[in-house]
């Protein structure tokens, strides 16, 4: 009975038209990741309620209340310097990666190499990134008017001089890169360790060409994904009109020059 079963359960993912397979998609914060994770799971999940036991989603803010309870800090308000909350998640994204029966790990998790290293063989890990500059204003809608766990109360302007507004500039440093004993993210060492890191995803794609992505996740994986449009910023907030002025532009560059940086090596790499 159990040589029926496995075959049938071979049949089945074949037929659903699972990826062939084992995926880590680290999504990086207001990168569309919650619709990409949405279409890949999909493609996980076939009509058995079985198929849940394959994929594994990191709850960000149960992860961040863990640490802030070990810690006495005030997570997640100080994610202008969430290390320890990275480290935590790393440990937590080997544990999940250690377990065969889970195809699928997706969440906030930075690149560990140590993850890389023990499982990469078995895994692809991939990710998604998105302009820094759209990414950037995106970051400030969604946590001014939506996030019920980390909300922001004050104005865009006030947002650009304030230390977790400031962080936002170098969220894919920090993301692909990993997290940092120095906490420096800007300096040359923390851009190339992330350039670096960049050149060891199995894919990685661009939210500005969706279908770009599809396309190359089809060849990889063998999977054609529908991805539709969750999580939208609200429409009262509009990127264009808060860089509208000069000045305004001219400081979300600066402050995100770190994440254009590996954006730019990113998108050469794509096109080679």
């Amino acid at each position: 009975m159990g040589v029926i079963q496995s075959t049938w359960m071979r049949l089945k993912t074949t037929a659903t038209g699972a990826p062939r397979h084992r995926i880590c998609y680290l999504h990086i914060p207001k990168c569309g990741g919650s619709s990409i994770n949405d279409a890949i799971r999909r493609a996980y999940i076939g009509m058995d309620f079985r198929d849940e036991r394959q994929v594994a989603a990191l709850d960000a803010p149960a992860s961040s209340s863990v640490v802030a309870a070990e810690s006495g800090r005030r997570y997640p308000f100080d994610t202008d310097d969430d290390r320890a909350i990275l480290r935590f998640r790393e440990q937590l994204l080997c544990y999940l990666l250690a377990q065969p029966h889970i195809r699928y790990v997706t969440g906030h998790f930075p690149y560990s190499e140590r993850a890389r290293q023990w499982f990469g063989q078995d895994v692809a890990f991939m990710t998604l990134l998105r302009h820094p500059h759209a990414r950037f204003v995106s970051s400030y809608a969604y946590n001014r008017y939506k996030n019920p766990n980390l909300r922001v109360d004050v104005d865009f302007d006030t947002f650009l001089s304030s230390p977790f507004g400031q962080s936002q500039g170098y969220e894919l440093v920090k993301f692909i890169g990993g997290p940092r004993e120095d906490g420096d993210y800007r300096s040359a060492a923390a851009l190339e360790n992330a350039k670096r890191n960049i050149e060891r995803f199995a894919l990685v794609g661009f939210l500005e060409d969706l279908p770009g992505f599809s396309r190359a996740f089809r060849r990889r994986f063998g999977v054609r994904l529908r991805v539709p449009h969750l999580n939208r910023t609200p429409g009262h907030v509009h990127g264009g009109k808060l860089l509208a002025d000069p000045v305004r532009r001219k400081q979300v560059a600066e402050l995100c020059a770190p994440d254009m940086a590996i954006y730019e090596h990113a998108r050469r790499i794509s096109a080679a």
